[in-house]
């Protein structure tokens, strides 16, 4: 279990980084690293996904708790009517 901690610690250091990534700032017209603002041709799209995960370690016990909200854009011409996401341990 310590042996993960640090690993833990850095990923949850990132997540400020990635909390800003909000659909005002991340999707918008402004930003040049959005797929859309850069489209290698006309009918290109992509899937947006953009989550804020939460966690709290409990060494006393060997627990950890977490949640995460995910928000998800079907960007495709396609009407989903199934989504699959691949949950690892």
């Amino acid at each position: 279990m310590k042996k993960l901690l640090p690993l833990i610690c850095m990923l949850v250091s990132c997540l400020p980084v990635f909390g800003q990534l909000k659909d005002n700032d991340f999707r918008n017209s402004n930003n040049a690293q959005y797929w859309q603002n850069k489209k290698p041709y006309a009918d290109y799209w992509q899937q947006d996904v953009d989550y804020v995960l939460t966690g709290d370690m409990d060494e006393q016990r060997n627990m950890i708790k977490g949640s995460e909200l995910l928000t998800y854009w079907n960007n495709s011409p396609d009407t989903l009517y199934f989504v699959y996401f691949h949950l690892f341990q």
